[in-house]
């Protein structure tokens, strides 16, 4: 008997009783594919597993098959496999990896959409891999989801263990206290720990404009940025890369910043100058911060032309980034402001 094809396999698990018949019958069917296909196991890479055999079992198998002994947890592609139930430390490693490509230098430079990409395409894929052999323990996802947000939003969380005191109840549970900041213990609660932890500010007088009822996350998101003075505009850039020279994708004249896109830039202003007719308030400036002052100072309701105008601010600083990036990545300056069409054709 002749073989003119062979599928070969890098990795092979075989599972069987664990007793000498068994193994004697596993032993001859690999001897009879030796003889036929020239192929034999190489027993210094093979490895044998035992599950609840006898020691004198174990030590006349042993014999027979000349494999190594393996012991319960391994890792297989990088996952343990386990006789049991997969626990908290059994995910370390995974936990420690998310960690290590978080805590990558280069990430500290990515923009917010390109730290999106990175927790959906390479850190979450980390985590679904696992998942997609063993379910995770609870709070292995909690803690993987807290890393994944906090480099997302770029901060960091910090336990304070030294304000938690345990004591004994009477009940012989214990019970966790907490030591608040004007020094007294009260009964563990996230709402005392959350108050106690946080850097309490009074809320910015402009709030309204950007989070409301009817807003759109990903316009008031941008917005919110571009208040904050946090989008990565080339006036920033400059001091990654001193000596770079930047032009503004649009007007192609000056490096672009919050307050030249939004909007003294000739071609985005020329924009706002016909949404602005739109508004109910035309007496609006034409710089992001005078507008978000003068809109702050507006009583705040829901009537329809009041959030109609919040909303066509956000879109309207929304598509006007969408549109530089689109013309600064994409290296085309022939586009025919495809984002702001798309907006012009909203509030006409």
């Amino acid at each position: 008997m002749q073989l003119s094809h062979i599928c070969f396999a890098d990795d092979l698990l075989v599972f069987c009783n664990g007793d000498v018949n068994s193994i004697r019958a596993f032993q001859k069917v690999l001897v009879d594919f030796g003889k036929v296909s020239g192929l034999h196991p190489n027993n210094v890479k093979n490895t044998i597993f035992f599950g609840s055999v006898p020691l004198d079992v174990k030590l006349k198998i042993v014999k027979i098959l000349s494999f190594e002994v393996g012991q319960l947890p391994m890792q297989y592609l990088k996952v343990p496999l386990l006789a049991k139930r997969l626990g908290i430390g059994d995910c370390r490693s995974l936990i420690e990896k998310v960690n290590k490509k978080v805590k990558n230098w280069k990430n500290k430079k990515l923009s917010y959409a390109g730290r999106l990409q990175i927790v959906a395409s390479v850190l979450s894929a980390m985590q679904v891999y696992w998942a997609s052999v063993y379910m995770l323990p609870q709070g292995v996802i909690e803690e993987i989801d807290k890393t994944l947000k906090g480099f997302f939003y770029g901060t960091k969380i910090f336990l304070l263990k030294a304000k938690l005191k345990w004591l004994g109840s009477k009940n012989g549970r214990e019970e966790i206290k907490w030591l608040t900041n004007e020094g007294k213990k009260v009964h563990f609660s996230t709402h005392q720990v959350w108050k106690d932890l946080r850097v309490s500010k009074p809320k910015v007088l402009w709030h309204h404009i950007v989070w409301f009822k009817f807003f759109e996350p990903k316009h008031a998101f941008i917005l919110w940025l571009a208040i904050l003075n946090r989008l990565s505009t080339q006036d920033r850039m400059q001091i990654w890369m001193p000596g770079s020279v930047f032009k503004c994708s649009l007007c192609d004249k000056v490096n672009d910043s919050i307050r030249h896109l939004f909007f003294e830039c000739e071609y985005s202003k020329s924009i706002w100058m016909v949404m602005k007719g739109k508004l109910l308030f035309k007496g609006l400036p034409n710089q992001i911060d005078g507008i978000v002052d003068c809109l702050a100072k507006y009583p705040y309701n829901n009537k329809i032309w009041c959030t109609v105008n919040r909303i066509m601010l956000a879109a309207c600083v929304y598509f006007v980034w969408n549109e530089r990036n689109c013309r600064l990545f994409r290296i085309k300056k022939d586009l025919q402001m495809c984002s702001v069409q798309l907006l012009m054709g909203l509030f006409s």
